[in-house]
Formats: C-alpha cells, sequence, structure tokens
C-alpha cells in the first residue's frame, strides 16, 4: 500500500459541489474518504491543446478499510460510517459487492467527478 500523501492530485472542488447540502451534511472522515476515492481514480493522457482527458476506472475504484486505517484516517467503524454517508448523499455508488476471497474488495463509483451522468 502506498500512502495517501505521497499519491499527487489536484482537483479543484467547484463552488456548487462545495456549497452543496450533500457536501455540507458530510463528517470530516467522510471527506477524507472521497479524496482517497480520488487519488485512485487513474486518467488518460489527453493532448495538452485541448486538455481531454477521460477517467478510465470509474466503476472500478477500490480503497479498503485496511487502506484506510494504514492511512490513520480512522478505524473500520470510521470507514463504514464515512462510506454508508457517501452512498447515502449520493457521491459514490457500489458497482461490485467483494469479501467472497481474500483481496476480493468492493467496487465504486464516483458520482461527482466530471464525466458522470
Amino acid at each position: 500500500m502506498k500512502p495517501i500523501a505521497s499519491k499527487r492530485f489536484y482537483f479543484t472542488i467547484n463552488n456548487i459541489l462545495f456549497w452543496s447540502e450533500a457536501y455540507q451534511s458530510l463528517t470530516p472522515s467522510a471527506i477524507n474518504l472521497m479524496m482517497c476515492f480520488l487519488t485512485e481514480l487513474r486518467w488518460s493522457q489527453g493532448r495538452r491543446r485541448r486538455r481531454s482527458r477521460n477517467i478510465l476506472n470509474n466503476g472500478d475504484i477500490a480503497f479498503s478499510e485496511a487502506e484506510f486505517k494504514f492511512n490513520k484516517l480512522g478505524a473500520s467503524q470510521t470507514y463504514i460510517n464515512a462510506r454508508n454517508l457517501l452512498i447515502k448523499v449520493g457521491f459514490i455508488k457500489i458497482t461490485y459487492r467483494g469479501g467472497m476471497a481474500r483481496g476480493d474488495m468492493n467496487r465504486y463509483k464516483l458520482l461527482w467527478v466530471d464525466g458522470v451522468l
């Protein structure tokens, strides 16, 4: 596992997203988990002039409780509460239910990034 602090990304939060009732209802741990999901996105290499970059793995994002705890963001129950809150307000959705074998994790889709209908 790679520490979150070493994963480089840049994301500007739109004022409509920031001031939305859904975002304002999030706890700090839910916001942290939301940013952790964001670090797991993989982008295509777009042309510099057009800046047309596409998300390659939305719907196939995995960030487990073990990674959450490894990065010292909270306990298992904190992860579950944050994940359930993100699902409740509509920022993420589970696309695959894991847990059938070792290494089989839930997969998520981020519903708040550009390009998602």
